[in-house]
Order: structure tokens, then C-alpha cells, then sequence
């Protein structure tokens, strides 16, 4: 198998590709947040227990972290390889 190689991406393609990637991931915590909001109502009604809820803080706390780490890396990475 031929290894793929990354062509070169232009300064503005990169940049594009950063600004969509941001207002997507705001949707997503913006839904996320508002889910947050759902199942503490579910938990004042019994319907969800603490434990489960928990859980669930810590999935999206654990999303919104790596939402935020991947572009820092992704840019890392490809600006290694303009240098080559």
C-alpha cells in the first residue's frame, strides 16, 4: 500500500478549516450545556440518579477538554510539516 501523503494546505484553508471547527464545537458544548440543564431536571424528578448524572458531567467536561486540545495539536502538527 502507497503511504497517502498531505499536500500542502494554504494558510487560508487552514484557517477556514480552524473557524469551522470552532463554531461547530460551540454548537456541540452549546447542546451539550443545554443537556446538562435536562438531566439536572431529571435527577430533581428521580428519573436519573446522582451516580449517572455524575457520569455524564464528567463525559462532557472530558468532550469540551479535548475540543479544545485537538486544533492546539492539529496545528502543531501541520506546522511540522511546512517546515519539511
Amino acid at each position: 500500500m502507497k503511504k497517502l501523503s498531505m499536500r500542502k494546505i494554504s494558510k487560508k484553508a487552514s484557517i477556514a478549516i480552524l473557524v469551522t471547527y470552532i463554531v461547530l464545537q460551540v454548537a456541540l458544548i452549546w447542546f451539550l450545556l443545554l443537556c446538562v440543564s435536562y438531566w439536572q431536571y431529571l435527577v430533581q424528578q428521580g428519573a436519573l440518579t446522582t451516580i449517572k448524572f455524575n457520569l455524564l458531567i464528567g463525559a462532557v467536561i472530558l468532550y469540551i477538554s479535548l475540543a479544545l486540545i485537538y486544533p492546539i495539536w492539529w496545528f502543531k502538527k501541520h506546522k511540522k510539516k511546512q517546515r519539511r
